[in-house]
């Protein structure tokens, strides 16, 4: 009988490989193991950056510079992002009332009820991996992406 997905993942963490010494690796491996993970429970076509994105402009509009100011990536990527989430009518793009060259970006109905659906989807997934991960552990990582962020 052929090995399922998960039976080929749990073989392949527990063999060596030449790169598990490496940051940038195990950082990818993590994103990886985050992402399959949500996949699970999340919507389909959702997952947690998607998430963000809305949860930013739940309460109010926001900009592509705001959202990238946040999770830390270019304004082209979130634009892109933007534009993928826009045509699967999570988002909408509505020009600036005050700065006419500028865009704001809502979050649809359907964008804020597929938001609210992952949250409670995986809420027992946050809760598992805050049971499991120990709060020390967290802070070395926070610190470890922020070392990143500032030396990379």
């Amino acid at each position: 009988m052929p090995q399922s997905r998960a039976q080929k993942r749990n073989d392949a963490l527990s063999a060596a490989t030449p790169y598990d010494d490496l940051l940038c690796f195990n950082m990818y491996r993590g994103w990886r193991a985050i992402q399959e993970l949500y996949a699970s429970v999340f919507p389909k076509d959702f997952n947690p950056q998607r998430s963000y994105v809305i949860g930013l402009c739940l309460e109010h509009p926001t900009t592509v510079s705001q959202i990238a100011a946040v999770l830390q990536i270019d304004d082209a990527a979130v634009s892109n992002l933007i534009r993928r989430m826009e045509n699967d009518g999570l988002v909408k793009r509505e020009r600036s009332g005050t700065d006419g060259r500028s865009f704001e970006i809502h979050a649809t109905e359907h964008g804020k009820a597929t938001y609210y659906q992952a949250q409670e989807r995986s809420a027992a997934i946050d809760q598992k991996l805050y049971d499991s991960i120990d709060t020390d552990d967290i802070a070395v990582l926070r610190r470890i992406v922020e070392a990143i962020h500032t030396h990379g």
